[in-house]
């Protein structure tokens, strides 16, 4: 028995020793972690003090590195304002994407002065607008040490609209309709600091007599152009090529053409010599045009293919003002006017097309008026409007108002439109339209449109007008704007 408690006795002092030599061990190894793991947080924090000093001294020497790594951290609005594209812009591919030109004049710089819906954008004065855009991109990249590029860049963009329409004519007779209303692609080059290109193509949505609508959806170049010009240097640019003269603005939130866009714009092959200084710009131009004087007349002469425009702007807070004025040698060198006189274009008397525009606005609330049409009578024989000379006249007047629905930008537009001696042009004699525009997607405009225009009387007459068809029509259009 005693042996058995001496056996016992030893087993036990055996197993203890052994656990605490075990015990000692397992103990000196976590010891030896934990000092090992201080070790390496102490070196961390010394690698990431040198890391943070080498940084300050590249900061130091290179600061416009250093402000391009801060770009990342804005979000938001911000960061499709001003500092990812700028930064794009400067020291990303040759080639980038934005969206269709126009629309960025609605960035709140000087030559601003669109509905914010951008329903119609205007096409007069194109070139420059490229420069302010420029000189607002060059302001931003000085501003934040941003270099400026003097590569060259090409910005690509576009615009496509569809449309429905229904219309019950003049003759009392109904059309339903559907279109591609405009397919549009847009090349904008920069070269360098001092020289800005656009080329413009567009689909063919005309239709011939021979020829189905679909099929003559052929690519054009509807305007190109060249313009020598930095705004953060002179106000003073050159621009040459193919492009809407500065004559009238025609902006509207109609998602039909007014008649004062369809009497007085036009493109023609030109030259142009502009300034713009902060909110004012002018701009003197001179075309080959179209029509020639009978016997060499006034037509012929340096002013029948010269124009010249001028406009300004006022703002204070949520109040702005803007005025411009337009005046043309020859008002049938217009489009509208072309119509009549292509066939022959040798006019007896040269007559002066004139163009005012005003537009009042009171965050949210707009007003805007234009004016154009010729300054005098044409002879006769050139134009007629009951059996004497015509003097094609266009008001047209538009109130908005814009507001949000669930987040959403919406406008509402009231208009009407008067046209004085243009029957001859297949213009209405009165207009009424009303319009509601949604941006509910980005780059995404849906309108729609009821118009109303009443004819000329039915003892009117006119050059190639000899009875009216009727005195009434009514056109419902809706329309989809998508801008890339």
């Amino acid at each position: 028995m005693k042996n058995k408690f001496a056996l016992i006795a030893l087993i036990f002092i055996l197993f203890s020793s052994f656990s605490g030599s075990i015990l000692a061990t397992v103990t000196n190894k976590k010891s030896s972690l934990k000092e090992s793991v201080s070790n390496l947080n102490a070196r961390t924090k010394s690698l990431e003090k040198q890391v943070k000093l080498l940084q300050s001294q590249i900061d130091m020497a290179h600061p416009k590195t250093a402000k391009m790594q801060k770009i990342d951290e804005y979000e938001g609005d911000n960061k499709n304002k001003y500092y990812s594209p700028v930064e794009v812009y400067a020291h990303g591919p040759a080639v980038v994407t934005s969206p269709y030109f126009g629309v960025r004049r609605a960035a709140g710089d000087e030559y601003e002065d669109e509905s914010k819906m951008l329903t119609t954008l205007s096409k007069i004065n194109e070139d420059l607008v490229l420069l302010q855009l420029r000189k607002k991109i060059d302001n931003c990249a000085i501003k934040n040490n941003i270099e400026i590029p003097m590569r060259p860049i090409i910005a690509l963009s576009g615009v496509l609209e569809g449309i429905i329409d229904y219309k019950q004519e003049y003759n009392k007779k109904n059309k339903l309709d559907v279109d591609l209303y405009e397919a549009q692609l847009d090349f904008i080059g920069e070269t360098g600091p001092w020289v800005t290109s656009a080329i413009i193509v567009t689909y063919d949505k005309d239709k011939p007599n021979d020829d189905t609508r679909a099929s003559n959806s052929k690519l054009r170049i509807a305007r190109g152009f060249v313009t020598v010009g930095q705004l953060k240097k002179s106000p003073l640019y050159l621009t040459i090529g193919q492009i809407y003269a500065p004559f009238g603005r025609y902006s509207s939130n109609m998602a039909t053409d007014p008649s004062t866009k369809l009497l007085g714009r036009f493109k023609d092959r030109m030259v142009i010599l502009g300034c713009s200084k902060d909110s004012f710009n002018v701009q003197l131009y001179n075309f080959s045009g179209e029509t020639k004087g009978v016997n060499n007349g006034s037509a012929n002469s340096f002013l029948g293919h010269t124009g010249f425009h001028m406009g300004n702007n006022y703002k204070i807070e949520k109040f702005k003002i803007d005025i411009e004025g337009s005046i043309i040698g020859n008002i049938a060198e217009t489009d509208g006017m072309q119509k009549i006189f292509k066939n022959n274009e040798a006019i007896h008397s040269r007559v002066w097309g004139i163009d005012g525009r005003a537009k009042v606005g009171y965050d949210p609330f707009a007003i805007s008026a234009e004016y154009v049409g010729a300054a005098r009578r044409f002879d006769s024989r050139d134009l007629m409007f009951n059996n004497a000379g015509a003097k094609p006249l266009a008001l047209n007047v538009e109130g908005s108002v814009g507001f949000k629905i669930f987040g959403k930008p919406n406008n509402f537009s009231i208009g009407y439109g008067q046209t004085w001696q243009a029957l001859a042009l297949g213009l209405p004699k009165n207009t009424f339209f009303a319009e509601y525009d949604l941006a509910y997607f980005k780059c995404t405009l849906f309108a729609i449109e009821y118009r109303h225009d009443i004819n000329y009387g039915w003892n009117d007459t006119a050059t190639n007008v000899t009875s009216i068809d009727g005195r009434h029509k009514n056109t419902v259009t809706a329309k989809v704007y998508v801008y890339f």
